[in-house]
């Protein structure tokens, strides 16, 4: 009876084993495959890290500049509106209160 019940446990009991063997074999030979390549794998990683970041430069770059111009043309066409309702809010022939600029003064 006692050799059964050994007979019944070293199955479970040899595979736990096994697996603890096999994983202590994966880590050390995945520690050994990193000593040797480290160098390798941290130039990839430098070479990936610059490679996106000077891709995400580039498109915010670019972005920021299509963005400023739309601003400024909506400032642009602000202004003109702006002006074109002061001036035609002034009677003909009114003259704006000097601005403090040298062609105003005429």
């Amino acid at each position: 009876m006692a050799g059964s019940a050994a007979a019944a446990m070293s199955g479970p009991v040899g595979a736990v084993i096994g697996a603890g063997v096999g994983v202590g074999a994966d880590f050390v030979l995945s520690k050994g495959v990193e000593l040797v390549n480290r160098k390798a794998f941290e130039e990839d990683v430098a070479v990936a890290l610059r490679t996106a970041q000077t891709e995400w430069h580039d498109q915010v770059v670019a972005e920021l500049i299509r963005v400023v111009d739309v601003w400024m043309d909506d400032a642009v066409q602000l202004l003109l509106n702006a002006v074109d309702l002061t001036s035609s809010a002034r009677p003909a022939g009114a003259v704006m209160a000097d601005s403090g600029h040298p062609s105003s003064n005429r």
